[in-house]
This record gives structure tokens, C-alpha cells and sequence, in this order.
């Protein structure tokens, strides 16, 4: 126990630190088995500094799942919601375990020398049970949310992988005490017993130390609890063991388990005992009890009884006069699984499971433990098997079982998609579920737990899915073979619809989309960002889609037409669907610019309109008064400013300028409703890219000259509205707003515009203040100073993301790369090309783009080689967007609704966006991890999107809500509390 001036104390215990965040996914669509895949835990000092961190195991998050809590008079709609009451237990192990600086936690530093002499790892127990709240207008979002009791211990190779202690305390065979249930317990009966009478506590894990003789008993998963989490009083408990002679039960310590005390659950809900010598002898070959006094008078709640169940009173051997109810009983054989007892097969693959049989907590030898096909209904029945369905433990106690996928599995399940508007189309389902129930003589038989719940949803059975039989094709085609998978994806998980459809082979193949799908489905299967996240394909399967990926020069579409023809234009076609095509009569009342009426362009005469020319020249300071330290570098030509220092003082406020643009054009892009306005989306989130690109681009010109990109601090983090950094185009406000035509006009086009757009040939003393001048004045001090300023040794900090973001190692690199980010977006005529007027397709400057968006048309050039906006229309569904608030902040956001939970857990998501950028800046290699956290930052600006800003009545995610009159929006504040 860590005493209080331990730095442990009052620190954090974080998932995923920076990284993708863990995903938890079902085995089975039938049989949940929900496990947790990809998660790194952390523990955190009270002084903010990482203590530990490791790879946790896949853990099963649904072990000795009961109905906790009580029920409560919900309408019948919520009462069918009774996950709100579920408490579960799971254990797993941390590998590849990193120590920090622990020298301030004596608690840490005896857990990591007791770890180094049993293999490095960690053994992690958790008990987690829902918030339940009741308040109705949250209750369907607050239901994520959950709290965590556990403890973080030693590992040993020859204890089980996921259960924890060695001896078990359980309900089985226990008459439980009847107590007064309070009025709002109506619904009590959907207890684990299934009947009326309720579980007061369920089970235990517990372990003996022999050479201490400490009992420690693990209860966080025991005690039942009211609906506002606190345990109910049961009254005074204890742990006891019964005289062989007598009956009586001898209390074991001089205090009752303290489990209403305060800090319960922050002592992770262990009841910790030293045995008395007679004690520890009685308990190697005697059940350990929990009893409750039962002549003790109870208060709970406004309800005073006192039990008169005397058929069920046991006098106790310690307190004259004292009579005990038994709450829970120890089960004297425990069998349970070794290592991993669910799995995934192919055909003919297979899979060995090891279960353990203890008696009293000591292994037994030469029992033969039987496993049986309980999944009656899967196709084949035989799909798979277990080789020899009995085995004998070894001297360990454990007894070995080999299961193979024995037998071909077709596609026998199949799902309706009635989303589609034109037909319902029948999905397969690949696989099927083997479970496989185990029992040993004298054990606690399986089949008497037939009334719980882990019985009914397989949790503790051996489960198997068996992959269908796939033949892998010599040359597969999208049509023939992709696209039946990749269908299944994109119904079942629209909202990834704008970010990536699956259905749409154009999408599909673009380079950067294929690079992604390469990237997640080459990864490891434990990994955060492995794809499928379902892990629902075989290794045959996933082997054919990496091969179509990675055909030259395009994947192919079908066996008999050319890929190249099906590539339509796609940035130009309209795929909304049918029931929106009504609403594109409706326009919005906004005027477009001359610039894309009759009138056409060339590139060396254009200039902005009059609206936008004056957020370019200023004749005054910054309003956020952070001048740029090489503004006089343009001006006067004095070189004296360009020293070193300033030269990295203007790459960082480079670093947040590109930074600044890019909420709020994510946020317009979350804005627009799924399925709609797809053109429109496509053109942000390619801005969105480059600018990404941009940033991690001057980032690495700051390393090569020895500077340190910040990102991650609130100085540096934009607050909105703003100004952007550095003094650039000092008249323009940056909002986060709703996606309109309006706004990609006042804003949008406000930022990217061109530095030979803005120059004003009349008045030569005004100062024109773009990005591309500020640019300007980067490249100019970079040519000053010359290769001296460059450090070879920063190369390795330096970003890296395919061939797109380039290593700068001298003065030609980074004005190259400094090139790039301007002839790409900020500074740009109407292409990268300035010797031929014509476009390069998706190669549009920014402002082009954007403009394109406002007049509604492709542009295109014409036979004298103007640009005109006459290409292909691109529509704009004004009913196709998210009416969400301005400028979306913590305080315009009632707190205890749908909308400060889903904010809250945008921003979180952010904030790891943020932290994930700075470790890629200080020299780690993730990059591709950075994107995965981005595009989860999507999912959940879906969720604040739809999100109606006032209290809502309860609504089903799966579907489109109703639009209230304003949606909640995205925070990007820096800190939330």
C-alpha cells in the first residue's frame, strides 16, 4: 500500500496516451464476447509525469458479467436498456512494459523490482460498471460512459492469462437472504438468478499467500450497488470459514470488510486480512465464507428492517449469541482457462486451449476435464472440433484440448441492408460460432450457471469463430471480388461514408485511400487501427484484397472492361440520394462573385474582389499584436532581422498558422450530412490534406535548423474566433461555422488567397499580407543564411509519411518544400503551372477550389485558354447540412445533456490529436497513427454534429435525429476544465 506522500497517489490511469484510441469488438454478431484490442495503458504521477506504460493483452471485457444495480421505473422502452445496470469483470496482462522515472513512488519501485523477477510483465484486473445516472435526456448517451475499479499487480507465467486470483468466492448454491427491496425496484427480477429474488453479491477472485498468510480478496465485482453507484448496505460483512464439527462459522479478523467506508473503491475494493496460524491451516483444505450478521439492525435509505430468515441463520463460532446468513460461498474446484479461450480459425487451421483445475487453490493431477459442442444451430454442426474432447491434467493441473476448423464453412447467414433505396440487398455474414462448454468431476459444473447471463451470451464458454471457406483468386477484380466485402463495411458503418466509402470503387483507388487501406490492413491484428476493426476476415481474404490493392498500374475493376474507363468524374457527379434530389430546387440566398458569372480568367490579370482585397492590405499592426520577426525582412530589405532566432521564431508561427486553418474547415466538412453534398466534402477534405502535409512540412524545416515545433500547448493551440498568426491578413476573423457558400467565400477563399491576387498595382505603399508573403519572407532568410544553418543530426526527427512530406537536409530541400506548401495552396495562380494556363486535375490551388464551391461549377479552360467557371455543376443541398451554433465553446454548452457529453468526448479525442502531433514532432515515427486519431476525430464530429444543442428527448443513434433548430458543434478550445 502506497503511503500518501507516494507520487502514485492521485495519479492517472490513461488509455492509449497519444495514440489510436483501442477498439472493443465483438466476436460474433450473435454472441457478443466483446474484447478490447489495440489498448496501451499508462499510468500517470500526481506530479504529471508517465510512470509506467504498457501493451495490454486482448481482454475479454465481459467476464462474470450480472446485473448490478437495481432496476428502476424507467418507461418500458428504457427498462429494455438494462445494459445501464451491468457491472463486469475482466483481467489481462500488460507486456512490453516501459518504466519512466519512479523515484518519488516507493509503491512503483517495489512493483517494478517484483516485476523483474517474474518476466517484466504486469497483471491488470478491472471491474467496470455503467453510469446511471437517471436523467432521461442523457441516459442514451451517458451510457458509454462507465467507471473503472482495479489493480495493477504481478505477473507469472503459470497463473491464467485472464482470471485473476486462484481460488473463487461465488453466489452458486448460496440462498441468499431476503432484504426489503425499496419501491423503485420493480424490475429487480432480471437479476442473474432469474427469478424474483435478487443477487445481493455475485463472485470474488481470491488468493492465499502461504509464506504471509495474507487473504486478499478481490470485491469489486461482489457488492451490489444503488443507481446512483454507491453500494447497497448490506450490513455488516465478513469473511468467515465453518467448524467441521460444530457447523459454526469462525469470523476471520477482528473488523468486518470495510466496503461502505469512503475510500472503497479507491483502494480498488480489495479486503485485505493477515490469517492467524489456525486460520491459514483451516482455509488450505476449508471453503472461505462472506456472511452477514444477521441480528444487526440495517438503515438503507429511509428503510429500517432487521432479518427474521431463521431457516437460513448459522450461529457464529466467534460472537455469542451472533447468528451469520451466508452471502457467498467459495467454490473448492475451480477450473477456468490457461491462455486465450476465444479465437478466429480458418480452414484447417487451429487453435490449443489450456484449462487449469485447482482444488483449495493447489493444482489437480490426473482429472479428466470434458469439453462439448454446445452451438447447436451453427452450419455445419461440425465446422469445428476439438480433437479429443476429454483430457487429463498434468502435475500443473492443467489439461491441453487442440480445436481445428475441421470442416468447410459456406456463408450460410446472411443480413438485409434496407437503407438502400432501391433494393434490399442480403449481406453475408462470414463464419460461424463453435462454443464449447468444459467440466471435471467435483467442479462447479457449467450447466448450473444455465440462469446466467455469461451462460446466455457465451462469455465464459470456449468460443470459436470459424472463418467461411474463401478460395483466394489468381487475379481478383472489384467486381468479382472487393467490392462484395467492401459493400458490407459501407452498410454497416455509414458514418465512415464521408470519410472513405467503401461501395465506391472511384473513392477506393484514389492513391491516397489505397495507401491507408494497405497501411491498416497490413497491421498487426492486435493493433488500434487494424482494418476491418470487426477482424471478421480471414487471413486468405484479407491476403486477396492487399493483392488487388497493390496491382499496377490501378487495381482492376472487372475481368472484362478496362480499369481506366470506369474512372468517371468523379469530383463532378452528384450522389446524393433520390429522396434530397427535391430539396436542390431550394437555393441558398447568397450572391455569387462576378468572378463566376460570364466573365472568364487569366492568370496573369486576376484579382480578388473587392470584398476579399481588403483582408489582405493593412496599414496597421496585428490585432493580435504577435508581429512576425521577419516582417522587415520584405518591407526594407533589412537583413539584420534575419538572424537564426527570428528565422525559427517565424517557422513556428508558421507551424500554427497552418494549423490555425484547419478547424475550421474540418468543421464545416462534419457539418455536411452524410450522403449529401459529397462533391462539396471531397473538395474540403483535400484542403484539409494538403494542410496537414503543410504542417508537418515546415515542422521539419524548424527541426533541420535545430529548432522544436510546439503544438501542443495552449499558447500555441488556436481559440476561436481568431486572428491568424503571425500578423498574416490582419482584417480577417476565423470562425467555425456551418458549411455554407457564404462562409467558404468570406473565410475560406479569405485565407488561401493567392499572393498575386492581392498585390493592389495602385497603391504601391499598401502593404499586401498574405500567407504566400509571409512564405516569402521565410525563403528569403534561408537563402540568406545558406546551408551553415542546416544540422545533419536532426534528419532522423524529421517527419516522414510516404513520399509526400520530404526529409530537409540543406537550403535547396527547404525551398523546395517551401515551394511546394505555396504552389499547392497559400500563393498560387490557378494551377502549379505558370507556363500553361490550364488544369491540372487535383491539383487546384486553395483558393480555386473554394471558389469552384462558390459558383458552383467546375472550372474549365476554354479554346482561347481562358478559366472559366462552366465546367460540371457542383451542387449545394443546403438541406444537407448540420444546423450546428457558431464559434462552438464549453460555456455556450448547457452542461448534463447529449451535447456536453458528445463535445466533451470530441475534444478529448483532439487533445490526444494534439499530444500525438507533438511526439511525431519530437522526432516519433507515427505518423499514420497521428492520421488514425484524426479520422476517430471524425466519428465522434458526427456525433456532436447531429446532437441537438438543448436537451433532447431520447433518440437512436443508428438513425438521422430530427434537426432541432441548433445542433451542438465541435470544441477545439484547448483545455476543457
Amino acid at each position: 500500500m502506497a503511503s500518501n506522500e507516494d507520487t502514485v497517489i492521485n495519479g492517472q490511469v490513461v488509455n492509449n496516451l497519444n495514440e489510436p484510441y483501442p477498439k472493443a469488438v465483438d466476436l460474433d454478431v450473435d454472441y457478443q464476447f466483446t474484447t478490447i484490442y489495440g489498448m496501451t495503458i499508462t499510468i500517470v504521477k500526481s506530479d504529471g509525469q508517465i510512470a509506467l506504460k504498457g501493451k495490454l493483452v486482448p481482454m475479454i471485457m465481459v467476464q462474470d458479467m450480472w446485473i448490478r444495480s437495481i432496476c428502476t421505473n424507467f418507461s418500458a422502452k428504457q427498462n429494455n436498456h438494462f445494459d445501464h445496470f451491468l457491472s463486469a469483470k475482466s483481467a489481462s496482462v500488460l507486456t512490453n512494459v516501459k518504466w519512466y522515472d519512479i523515484s518519488g513512488s516507493p509503491a512503483l519501485l517495489q512493483l517494478q523490482a517484483a516485476a523483474k523477477k517474474n518476466g517484466g510483465n504486469l497483471s491488470i484486473s478491472l471491474a467496470v460498471f455503467f453510469n446511471t445516472q437517471v436523467v432521461p435526456q442523457i441516459m442514451f448517451t451517458n451510457f458509454t460512459l462507465a467507471y473503472v475499479v482495479g489493480t495493477i499487480g504481478i505477473s507469472s507465467t503459470n497463473e491464467p492469462l485472464m482470471f485473476s486470483g486462484n481460488r473463487l468466492l461465488s453466489y452458486h448454491n448460496v440462498e441468499q437472504p431476503d432484504l426489503p427491496l425499496n419501491s423503485d425496484d420493480s424490475c429487480y427480477q432480471f437479476q442473474v438468478s432469474g427469478s424474483s429474488h435478487p443477487v445481493w453479491m455475485y463472485k470474488a477472485p481470491f488468493q492465499i499467500d502461504s509464506e504471509s498468510q495474507r487473504l486478499t480478496v478481490d470485491l469489486s465485482n461482489a457488492i451490489s450497488q444503488n443507481l446512483d453507484g454507491s453500494l447497497r448496505n448490506l450490513g455488516e460483512l465478513w469473511f468467515g470459514v465453518r467448524d467441521d464439527v460444530s457447523g459454526c462459522i469462525q469470523l476471520i479478523g477482528d473488523k468486518p470488510i470495510p466496503y461502505l467506508e469512503a475510500d472503497w473503491y479507491s483502494k480498488g475494493s480489495i479486503a485485505d486480512y493477515i490469517l492467524s496460524d489456525t486460520e491459514n491451516e483451516k482455509l488450505w483444505t476449508s471453503p472461505l465464507h462472506v456472511v452477514r450478521l444477521a441480528n444487526v439492525t440495517i438503515l438503507s435509505d429511509q428503510h429500517q428492517f432487521q432479518s427474521s430468515n431463521s431457516s437460513r441463520l448459522i450461529a457464529s463460532c466467534s460472537k455469542s449469541g451472533v447468528f451469520l446468513q451466508i452471502m457467498l460461498q467459495e467454490v473448492p474446484r475451480f477450473i477456468r482457462p490457461m491462455n486465450y479461450y476465444f479465437g478466429r480459425l480458418e480452414y484447417k487451421e487451429e487453435m490449443t486451449v489450456q484449462l487449469l483445475l485447482t482444488e483449495f487453490g493447489r493444482p489437480v493431477e490426473n482429472e479428466i476435464i470434458d469439453v462439448f459442442l454446445t452451438s447447436s444451430n451453427s452450419v455445419p454442426t461440425d465446422g469445428v472440433l476439438a480433437a479429443m474432447p476429454k483430457s487429463t491434467t498434468n502435475a500443473q493441473g492443467i489439461a491441453t484440448f487442440v480445436f481445428q476448423a475441421a470442416n468447410k464453412i459456406p456463408f450460410p447467414r446472411t443480413y438485409s441492408e434496407p437503407q438502400l433505396p432501391c433494393k434490399k440487398m442480403k449481406l453475408p455474414i462470414n463464419g460461424q460460432l463453435y462454443t464449447f462448454l468444459y467440466n471435471a468431476s467435483g467442479a462447479l459444473d457449467v450447466n448450473d450457471f444455465s440462469d446466467d447471463i455469461n451462460f446466455l451470451i457465451g462469455t465464459n464458454q470456449i468460443a470459436i469463430r470459424g472463418y467461411s471457406y474463401f478460395e483466394e483468386p489468381v487475379e481478383p477484380t472489384w467486381v468479382d471480388h472487393v467490392r462484395p466485402i467492401f459493400s458490407q463495411y459501407a452498410h454497416l458503418y455509414p458514418v465512415m461514408r464521408g470519410i472513405l466509402d467503401l461501395a465506391n470503387y472511384t473513392q477506393v483507388v484514389l492513391p491516397r485511400n489505397m495507401h491507408v487501406l494497405n497501411y491498416s490492413m497490413s497491421l498487426d491484428f492486435n493493433h488500434p487501427s487494424h482494418m476491418p476493426v470487426t477482424r471478421d476476415i480471414g487471413t486468405k481474404m484479407r491476403s486477396m484484397i492487399l493483392k488487388w490493392l497493390n496491382q499496377k498500374p490501378i487495381p482492376k475493376y472487372s475481368s472484362s472492361s478496362n480499369p481506366y474507363d470506369t474512372i468517371a468524374h468523379e469530383t463532378c457527379i452528384h450522389p446524393c440520394v433520390a429522396d434530397s434530389v427535391v430539396a436542390l430546387g431550394y437555393t441558398e440566398r447568397f450572391f455569387q462573385t462576378n468572378r463566376c458569372q460570364t466573365n472568364c480568367l487569366n492568370p496573369s490579370q486576376d484579382t480578388a474582389d473587392q470584398y476579399l482585397q481588403k483582408l489582405y492590405t493593412r496599414t496597421h499592426f496585428p490585432r493580435n499584436g504577435r508581429i512576425r520577426p521577419l516582417l522587415k525582412l520584405i518591407q526594407s530589405y533589412d537583413t539584420d532581422v534575419c538572424s537564426l532566432e527570428n528565422l525559427k521564431l517565424q517557422l513556428q508561427q508558421a507551424v500554427e498558422l497552418e494549423f490555425a486553418t484547419i478547424p475550421p474547415y474540418l468543421t464545416s466538412m462534419y457539418s455536411i450530412v452524410e450522403g449529401c453534398n459529397t462533391i462539396i466534402y471531397q473538395k474540403i477534405r483535400s484542403v484539409v490534406t494538403h494542410k496537414m502535409q503543410h504542417l508537418l512540412q515546415v515542422a521539419n524545416i524548424l527541426i533541420a535548423i535545430g529548432g522544436r515545433p510546439i503544438i501542443d500547448s495552449n499558447i500555441t493551440a488556436p481559440s476561436y474566433p481568431t486572428r491568424l498568426p503571425g500578423g498574416v491578413l490582419p482584417n480577417l476573423e476565423v470562425t467555425l461555422e456551418r458549411f455554407s457558400r457564404e462562409h467558404v467565400y468570406k473565410v475560406f477563399m479569405g485565407i488561401e488567397v493567392p499572393h498575386n491576387l492581392s498585390i493592389d498595382t495602385y497603391n504601391p505603399l499598401v502593404f499586401n499580407d498574405t500567407i504566400g508573403q509571409f512564405y516569402q519572407e521565410i525563403s528569403k532568410c534561408i537563402i540568406h543564411h545558406g546551408d551553415s544553418i542546416f544540422k545533419q543530426s536532426q534528419t532522423e526527427k524529421q517527419a516522414m509519411w510516404s513520399h509526400i512530406i520530404k526529409v530537409i537536409n540543406d537550403t535547396s530541400s527547404a525551398i523546395l518544400a517551401i515551394q511546394s506548401v505555396t504552389h499547392q495552396g497559400e500563393g498560387a495562380g490557378p494551377t502549379q503551372s505558370n507556363s500553361k494556363i490550364k488544369i491540372i486535375k487535383h491539383k487546384l490551388a486553395h483558393f480555386y477550389s473554394f471558389e469552384e464551391i462558390v459558383c458552383g461549377n467546375c472550372l474549365v479552360s476554354n479554346d482561347e485558354g481562358q478559366l472559366c467557371y462552366k465546367g460540371a455543376p457542383i451542387p449545394f443541398d443546403p438541406l444537407g447540412v448540420w444546423p450546428m451554433q457558431r464559434n462552438p465553446r464549453k460555456d455556450k454548452i448547457p452542461p448534463n445533456t447529449n451535447c456536453y457529453t458528445e463535445a466533451k468526448a470530441f475534444h478529448g479525442v483532439y487533445r490526444a490529436l494534439l499530444k500525438r502531433l507533438q511526439e511525431v514532432f519530437d522526432g516519433d515515427k507515427g505518423v499514420l497513427d497521428m492520421i488514425a486519431i484524426l479520422e476517430s476525430l471524425g466519428v465522434h464530429a458526427r456525433k456532436v454534429m447531429w446532437t441537438n444543442l438543448s436537451p433532447p428527448s431520447p433518440v437512436d443513434p443508428t438513425e438521422y435525429p430530427p434537426c432541432a433548430e441548433v445542433t451542438c458543434g465541435p470544441v477545439w478550445d484547448y483545455d476543457w476544465d
